[in-house]
């Protein structure tokens, strides 16, 4: 079985709040990401699950074409 992982963007190492330390650029499990938010309460972690799963939603409603009509992350 293969593990997906998610790219941790700057916005979501950068993100106010309680903290996992992540750090741009890593690349971690969802697994690790759960981890993250609910030992440390890791708003990074949150973060970076949102934008995630938040894509993959955006996607089966529209085309990755649309994604200019994405007005924030």
């Amino acid at each position: 079985m293969q593990k997906t992982k998610i790219f941790i963007s700057d916005a979501a190492a950068n993100i106010r709040g309680t903290s996992a330390m992540l750090k741009t650029g890593d690349l971690l499990s969802i697994e690790k990401l759960l981890y993250g938010l609910m030992l440390p309460s890791g708003n990074d972690a949150a973060f970076a699950l949102a934008q995630y799963f938040g894509y993959k939603l955006w996607l089966k409603k529209y085309g990755p074409n649309d994604i200019s009509k994405i007005k924030s992350f």
